[in-house]
């Protein structure tokens, strides 16, 4: 029997925020970053209409979410809000989605950008981060001002999620989920880069629903592939939607590597080659010049990672492993097949 976490509700279109009035809630806390703070109207908003509704609604503003986590649990010793809406990033919705799971408070996710950065700390284990929100509100405002070259960023590392939980569900409805996220993230990847409004809001329900295909996906974070890459490259203080980002090709690659049916039925989705044989190749491919394009680098080492700490900690890696996150690393393994007794461990 399979058990799939869904949202509640979906609130999409104008004015999309009120909605959450609709549920009769009386206590709120709204947990948000200082950019949101800056950048968009939505929080002077949404205490404008809790107002309105006789709603009491506290906000909880933090520059990072390690401060955001201790000052939400602060705040729970003193009052129990009814839901916790948390407005903005990936690593704020992550904030509330960890709380939730610990203290049975359901919680709201009002997106900016990607709704998950895979954040964890020493006190936010993985297995917390795997709770759906009762709601998910898909605001204008919030896509409207957010930035384009960071959505598209964290679009393009939500695909490699994307296109794992396609391959590692073994639920046909997640599979399907799973399937038309990626397409709809790939379609508006690059016109969303270019700060196109509808495919900015393509683009984030697209990685909304793939977040959700990845939750669904795993019964242990562990099993994930992209899990294991982010978990390793933490130590290197690398943003997870960064280094899935820049990965995207070569994770792609790795875990389709004995699929190839499944990533031609993926490549066939979004159109990527008339001829059929070719189909997988040429999905690599564009996804490898979109990457390009968004001028993403392509590998972690460009992104300022130690060469020799990361050679060190490689050789306690599993052979499977130590082949991805050496790609990853480097790009291209044929570039560096003089390190070769790296990836054989000798």
């Amino acid at each position: 029997m399979a058990v799939l976490q869904l949202p509640e509700y979906i609130y999409t279109g104008m004015d999309s925020i009120n909605r959450i009035f609709d549920n009769n809630f009386k206590k709120l806390l709204i947990i948000s970053n200082k950019e949101i703070e800056m950048t968009t109207i939505t929080l002077p908003a949404f205490l404008q209409k809790a107002q309105k509704h006789s709603v009491k609604a506290d906000v909880l503003v933090e520059k990072n979410p390690y401060e955001l986590f201790s000052a939400v649990q602060e705040k729970l010793i003193d009052e129990t809000p009814e839901l916790i809406v948390a407005v903005g990033d990936g690593k704020t919705i992550d904030c509330a989605m960890a709380v939730s799971s610990m203290s049975g408070i359901p919680y709201c996710a009002v997106p900016e950008s990607a709704p998950t950065s895979l954040w964890e700390s020493d006190y936010v284990e993985a297995l917390l981060n795997r709770k759906i929100p009762l709601m998910c509100v898909l605001d204008p405002d919030m896509i409207i001002g957010a930035n384009s070259v960071g959505l598209a960023y964290e679009g393009l590392g939500m695909l490699a999620l994307c296109a794992e939980s396609f391959l590692k569900s073994g639920c046909r409805y997640i599979k399907s989920a799973a399937k038309t996220a990626f397409k709809q993230i790939y379609d508006n990847l690059f016109d969303a880069y270019k700060g196109e409004i509808a495919a900015r809001e393509n683009l984030l329900e697209g990685m909304y629903w793939a977040h959700i295909a990845f939750i669904n996906s795993h019964d242990f974070s562990w099993e994930s592939p992209c899990y294991r890459l982010c978990d390793f490259f933490k130590s290197f203080g690398i943003d997870s939607l960064s280094l899935l980002a820049v990965s995207c090709v070569q994770v792609i690659k790795s875990i389709y590597a004995e699929n190839e049916p499944a990533l031609h039925e993926l490549a066939c989705e979004v159109n990527a080659s008339q001829q059929q044989e070719l189909s997988s190749i040429c999905l690599t491919e564009k996804i490898r010049q979109i990457r390009a394009k968004m001028f993403v680098p392509s590998c972690v080492k460009n992104l300022g990672a130690d060469e020799s700490r990361f050679l060190i900690l490689l050789q306690d890696i599993g052979e499977e492993d130590r082949r991805l996150f050496f790609d990853c690393y480097y790009s291209e393994y044929s570039a560096f097949l003089n390190q070769n007794q790296v990836l054989t461990g000798g």
